[in-house]
């Protein structure tokens, strides 16, 4: 696993890589968007954290919704994308 911000590349192996537990539910909507909650509660090196996504599902292969965070008190837009590179995720401030 790695990742990259600014340029910057920093690989988590072993000790470094913090421990994840996701959660959520669908709801399953007939005459609006169907909507999944997600809830990321990583348990980091230095802290813990909690992020809620809650996403509507555009199509088989998009999603998009709010994110609200407690990484540097954080919110804003996210979207989800599936494509032939795999699931990619977008999160705007």
């Amino acid at each position: 696993m790695r990742e990259d911000v600014s340029g910057t590349v920093r690989s988590y192996t072993g000790a470094q890589r913090s421990r994840v537990e996701i959660r959520g539910h669908l709801t399953k909507r007939y005459f609006t968007k169907s909507e999944i909650v997600l809830h990321f509660h990583e348990y980091g090196e230095k802290r813990q954290s909690s992020t809620m996504q809650t996403l509507k599902i555009l199509d088989k292969a998009k999603m998009e919704g709010t994110y609200a965070s407690t990484i540097a008190n954080s919110c804003g837009i996210t979207r989800w994308s599936r494509g032939a590179d795999g699931l990619t995720f977008e999160g705007f401030v």
